[in-house]
């Protein structure tokens, strides 16, 4: 998390080449009307309406990570699909859920975040998808499994910026929803999920061929 993939996804994108997800389709992913425009449009608005409400509980939300129904967005919109809700980790305090989540095998999700990513692009195909989650990093066995021919790109940045920054933004909107809100408490599971994910990544990598693993630092 916070280590610019937002930026990266976005740079990415701009090849024609390459198709990435748009949030209204992640939320809702399913076909609906018959008739393509119609079809987009009620998709689209009803997750611009649900955003404009968030707006209005976390108004800070927008200066972290400004949510649009337009914006290319993450994997994890259709992972809450198969009840790994990445929001119960960023926006709900949800420690122990993080914790127990992480002691599951995760193979059957990923096989169905694939039918959910097939589903879109039998909507609207792509070439070459490209598909962003900071979270895939405490799971790369599991993504494997289910893209064996995925290229990933690893992003980088310092931990004493890239932790702060993630709990910065997880405050932002988890305080409005939490009684007991506690920054060191916060930032005390951060510190511990944040290093779990860097762990298991460090273990996943060295069994991967060079050309299927990229480095992209935010330096560079």
């Amino acid at each position: 998390f916070r280590t610019a993939t937002t930026s990266l996804h976005n740079l990415l994108a701009l090849d024609p080449r390459n198709r990435a997800p748009e949030c209204w389709e992640l939320c809702y992913p399913a076909v609906e009307v018959d008739d393509p425009r119609r079809d987009y449009q009620r998709r689209f608005n009803r997750l611009q309406t649900k955003f404009r409400l968030a707006a209005v509980i976390g108004p800070e939300q927008k200066y972290a990570h400004d949510l649009r129904a337009e914006n290319l967005e993450e994997c994890f919109f259709l992972m809450a699909n198969s009840a790994v809700n990445l929001q119960q980790i960023m926006g709900f305090t949800g420690y122990q859920y993080s914790r127990e989540l992480l002691k599951e095998d995760m193979t059957q999700v990923y096989r169905e975040l694939k039918q959910q990513y097939q589903l879109l692009d039998s909507q609207r195909p792509g070439e070459q998808w490209i598909m962003k989650c900071p979270y895939h990093l405490w799971h790369l066995d599991a993504l494997l499994e289910a893209f064996p021919d995925a290229r990933i790109i690893h992003t980088h940045r310092t931990a004493v910026k890239a932790v702060p920054s993630v709990c910065s933004l997880s405050a932002i909107m988890s305080k409005p929803f939490a009684r007991d809100f506690s920054p060191e408490r916060h930032g005390a599971f951060f510190k511990e999920f944040c290093r779990e994910g860097i762990d298991r990544a460090m273990k996943v990598r060295p069994t991967l061929p060079s050309e299927q693993l990229m480095d992209v630092r935010l330096d560079d």
